[in-house]
């Protein structure tokens, strides 16, 4: 807690890229802001207020689903589900599947076939969410599986 009083908090940017911080136009704090381009401070001429998001650690959050366990009624795993950076798909006998990784409202997000009877599949770009996967094989349904992907 911090005592009564005036604060000053300040930002450096180091990369060209730009700051991740929000910028809410519906809040106008504009008398408040200011910046430092390099030829000494001015105030903001944007009316408008920034949003911040402070994290204090680095945690992995639980999205509250047990680990995926295959079964004998699956024709196919995925693993690790939830999924982080990457999943794989273990086909088993079946070398020549193909897959699609579908959202909640159908759009397809990755696709492709499998060569191997394990097949990587990297989630990196993908946002957070609840994916289907579908698995084929000549054209045929195999199985389809939900796939939560957590970053």
């Amino acid at each position: 807690v911090l005592n009564a009083g005036n604060y000053y908090i300040g930002l450096i940017q180091k990369v060209a890229s730009g700051i991740g911080i929000g910028f809410d136009r519906n809040l106008n704090h504009m008398d408040n802001l200011y910046f430092d381009d390099g030829t000494g401070w001015a105030q903001s001429v944007i009316p408008g207020s920034l949003m911040l998001h402070p994290v204090f650690r680095v945690s992995k959050p639980y999205v509250g689903v047990k680990e995926f366990t295959a079964d004998k009624n699956n024709l196919f795993s995925v693993y690790p589900n939830p999924a982080n950076d990457q999943i794989t798909l273990s086909t088993g006998n079946d070398k020549k599947a193909s897959y699609k990784l579908v959202n909640l409202i159908g759009q397809v997000i990755a696709e492709n076939k499998t060569e191997e009877s394990i097949h990587t599949v990297n989630t990196n770009k993908i946002d957070n969410g609840v994916y289907f996967l579908i698995m084929t094989s000549s054209d045929q349904l195999l199985q389809t599986q939900k796939v939560i992907i957590q970053h």
